[in-house]
């Protein structure tokens, strides 16, 4: 019976050594550490800059400048106007005259300075002169003298001088700048309606779709890595013929139900290892001489003890290391600004902290 159970054990090791140890052999010289921060200035950072444009959103820099009464006279045209200094109006005036019998008679009629006679008219009339005796007509002899009457005319033509005032009406108006003429140039800003042109520079572990994809790809791993641990833990105390250490193994795991089926196979293993059945009865809080975290093994060691130490050892690594990602990127600025990332990294924490116990 004993050579029986020495084989059927030998050949249990042999199968679980070409199926699950070389897995963890290929990859035994991969070095884990916790994810590092990066530097760059991504979108999540923040906006650093707008672009910059010249738009109406921005305010008026300059309006246009044109002619226009809203900038005040310029100058007046220039013509001639009977206000312009200088300038004489149009005028007329009449005038009449009449000389006596004998001493006017032959009297020239004038007009005055500037002035020049337009109509001119003579009218002729007896004047009679009495050289004695009564009016009557049995009077002294009569006698007669021709009596001038004068009518005339006299004008003065216009004379426009020409000068520049109100009075002839606006030639142009200054120029100048008034919001009534539109804007020409509007100020430049930067606003986020315009676009981004820069993003602030900040620090960071990974960008939001790394992390959905670091989610992705381990989440599922989490379970398969404490198994993991579990098989390489049992398997070590079984090889090295320790049955305070197999049993402890197994108590210790047996307390979570997360581990039901391993545990089972642990048991399994101890019966074919031991001759006898597993019992919980025994007190782990004895020091174990030979514990699988301080065995020290050749890094060329092919044996499967170390086989079994290192795989044990890959696989808590493995979830120590994601575990401290977990709480660096919970805190970490994508999650802080994305409520879906930080959503989806607590059931990676939830998942990882299922079996805390078990990696201290």
């Amino acid at each position: 019976m004993h050579w029986l159970r020495r084989s059927a054990l030998t050949i249990f090791f042999a199968l679980f050594f070409i199926c699950v140890i070389p897995c963890a052999q290929a990859d035994e010289n991969q070095s884990f550490s916790p994810l590092t921060r990066k530097s760059g200035d991504k979108i999540f950072c923040g906006v650093k800059n707008y672009n910059l444009k010249r738009h109406q959103n921005c305010g008026v820099e300059s309006w246009k400048s044109q002619r226009t009464a809203n900038c005040g006279i310029e100058a007046y045209r220039l013509k001639p106007h009977i206000n312009c200094p200088g300038s004489i109006a149009y005028d007329q005036y009449y005038n009449t005259d009449s000389g006596s019998c004998r001493d006017s008679a032959d009297a020239e009629s004038t007009c005055r300075e500037g002035y020049r006679m337009t109509k001119h008219t003579k009218t002729t009339g007896e004047c009679q002169r009495f050289l004695g005796g009564s009016r009557g007509m049995d009077a002294h002899v009569h006698e007669y003298e021709m009596l001038i009457y004068e009518s005339y005319q006299c004008t003065r033509n216009e004379n426009l001088k020409a000068c520049r005032g109100s009075f002839n009406g606006i030639e142009n108006y200054k120029a100048c700048r008034n919001e009534k003429h539109g804007p020409e140039t509007y100020k430049a800003c930067r606003k986020p309606e315009f676009g981004v042109e820069s993003y602030n520079t900040c620090t960071y572990y990974l960008e939001p779709h790394e992390i959905k994809s670091y989610i992705d790809t381990n989440l599922g791993l989490v379970s398969f890595f404490a198994e993991s641990m579990l098989t390489h833990e049992g398997n070590f105390y079984a090889f090295i013929n320790n049955k305070f250490g197999l049993s402890c193994t197994i108590k210790t795991w047996n307390a979570s139900p997360l581990f039901k089926d391993k545990v089972q196979e642990l048991k399994s293993l101890y019966m074919m290892a031991f001759g006898e059945e597993y019992t919980d009865e025994i007190d782990c809080t004895q020091h174990l001489d030979i514990g699988i975290d301080a065995y020290q093994c050749q890094q060329e060691s092919r044996d499967r003890v170390c086989n079994s130490v290192k795989s044990y050892m890959y696989a808590k690594k493995w979830l120590q290391v994601k575990q401290i990602d977990a709480n660096n990127l919970t805190t970490d600025i994508a999650s802080r600004k994305d409520q879906n990332i930080k959503d989806t990294l607590s059931i990676f924490q939830k998942e990882l902290a299922k079996y805390e116990t078990f990696i201290k």
